[in-house]
């Protein structure tokens, strides 16, 4: 029997025109008389969180090493671990790790079973402070990493590949992009023709401004609200809705559900506060990162609860595949410079704990928020989740400006690309690998024996091949996996033969 595939945004072209409010509706799919089947086209998205500086030591970010209860010899001398992400309760709480925990309600077995915790990706050189190496622009830093050339980070890869984006008919921005104080994307500046300088991409740095990028109002210079997006589109909707007699019941309740959801955002980002205005967040040089706004986590938790809104319904409504969302410092009531007085001292207990408990906010109130609200069925069986990967890091690893072990959360299936609900931890277990031991383990990292692992680059090269993009399409000479490769001699001389140029094949244990 012949399968039929048809995917969401034909479908949408043959329902009046009311693709800025409707998810996918199986009913409406055209069906020929020789009853074929018809496949839901499982389309891949990918968001990249972003927190500033890290520093949080592996007892505080990762699972117990318990956790790892397989190994695999992955090149000859190499040998990794991988175990399954599984939470323990602390009274209301489930807990991965003290920065992976969150109200049971938020962080459910679902959630966890769609989760990754990657250990041991490197990036193997001294970058001091970084912004665009989170997505593959290594160049954007300091350290030895100024000397290599500047590159497109991955989201702009994918915007600008045919294999991600084989149409744009409906998408009204190809990234959608908030950053804090720092930016995160960079492109050619003539990215279709992949021509000119490499430069920095601008971003916006409110909810309001992303809702109108990718739901203008009938004017470009009118304000949001004087037209609201629901009632431009609700006579078509209304007419969708009672009169066509091929729409199942269930999927009436799915389109009922999402242009509430829709309404409800716009009337969120259209509410004036005479107070600080916690849904519209404000540009960064009016406090954001300064002592005065660290002392409110709870607006920096409304702000960015609006930002995870407009992004969730953008994919819902099938107006961009791509979100990039760049956190500040903010997220502790800690006083003082948080750069110098607890960034520089990680290795102090207390502001270790300070530290920690502010990224454990980005855990429960970003990134997890953003998974709740992207777990919503798309299609029988299948949520957006499902079918997106929400992928999130720090500048740095265990110490302040050093890029080893480079953590990585991530959350969705990317469509089927990924297996998730693993811990897996890419140090080579062979004693060759020892990075740092001795004196200074001790009394910095705890005892902790550290090893070398696989390259950053490599999963940034995982995540683009995930999202359908081939390495054909954005190799360049001298990378393996994405990103240049520049191993100082601290790296170089703990690897095994073959850990640069397997970067191009996906990660093990994922694929």
């Amino acid at each position: 029997m012949k399968t039929v595939t048809i995917n969401r945004r034909q479908m949408l072209r043959g329902a009046g025109g009311v693709a800025v409010g409707l998810p996918f509706l199986p009913s409406l799919v055209p069906v020929k008389a020789y009853a074929a089947n018809v496949a839901f086209a499982r389309v891949p998205r990918f968001v990249a969180i972003t927190t500033e500086h890290g520093g949080i030591s592996w007892p505080n970010m990762f699972p117990s090493s318990a956790a790892l209860t397989n190994s695999q010899e992955i090149l000859p001398g190499f040998t990794a671990r991988w175990g399954a992400l599984k939470a323990t309760f602390e009274g209301n709480d489930a807990v991965l790790s003290p920065v992976l925990r969150a109200p049971a309600t938020l962080l459910t077995p679902r959630i966890a079973s769609r989760m990754n915790v990657l250990r041991g990706l490197d990036i193997p050189m001294y970058m001091a402070h970084q912004s665009g190496a989170h997505l593959g622009n290594y160049s954007a830093s300091g350290g030895e990493s100024q000397t290599l050339r500047n590159l497109p980070t991955i989201d702009q890869v994918m915007a600008y590949s045919s294999s991600f984006y084989p149409t744009l008919d409906g998408i009204r921005e190809r990234v959608l992009y908030h950053a804090g104080k720092y930016g995160l994307s960079y492109n050619f500046s003539v990215p279709s023709k992949r021509t000119g300088g490499v430069q920095a991409t601008r971003p916006v740095y409110s909810a309001k401004t992303l809702f109108e990028q990718v739901f203008p109002p009938p004017s470009a210079l009118a304000p949001l609200g004087t037209t609201p997006i629901v009632d431009r589109v609700l006579e078509r909707y209304r007419s969708l809705r009672n009169s066509n007699s091929r729409l199942s019941s269930g999927d009436r309740q799915r389109l009922d559900d999402h242009i509430e959801r829709l309404a409800d955002l716009e009337r969120k980002l259209r509410a004036r506060s005479s107070s600080s205005c916690s849904v519209t967040p404000t540009l960064p040089n009016d406090g954001v990162g300064t002592q005065s706004t660290r002392a409110r986590p709870d607006l920096m938790v409304k702000q960015y609860a609006a930002i995870t809104e407009v992004v969730a319904m953008a994919f819902a409504c099938g107006v961009t595949r791509v979100a990039l969302i760049g956190i500040t410092d903010t997220f502790s009531e800690a006083a003082g410079d948080w750069h110098q007085d607890y960034a520089h001292q990680w290795h102090i207990p207390v502001k270790q704990q300070a530290l920690a408990a502010a990224v454990q906010r980005v855990f429960q109130s970003v990134v997890l928020e953003l998974a709740r609200k992207l777990d919503v069925e798309e299609a029988a069986g299948v949520t957006y989740l499902d079918n997106t990967l929400v992928q999130w890091t720090q500048e740095c690893g265990w110490a302040t400006h050093d890029n080893w072990s480079m953590p990585v959360v991530t959350v969705g299936g990317a469509a089927g690309a990924l297996k998730t609900g693993r811990f897996c931890d890419y140090q080579n277990q062979n004693p060759r690998a020892l990075l740092i031991a001795g004196a200074a383990s001790q009394t910095r990292y705890g005892g902790q024996p550290i090893h070398s692992g696989l390259t950053y680059n490599r999963w940034l090269g995982t995540a683009l091949q995930a999202m359908g993009v081939k390495p054909e399409e954005y190799a360049q000479e001298g990378m393996f996996g994405y990103a240049q490769h520049y191993p100082n001699a601290k790296f170089s001389k703990t690897w095994v033969p073959g850990v640069a140029e397997s970067a191009n094949a996906p990660l093990p244990f994922l694929t």
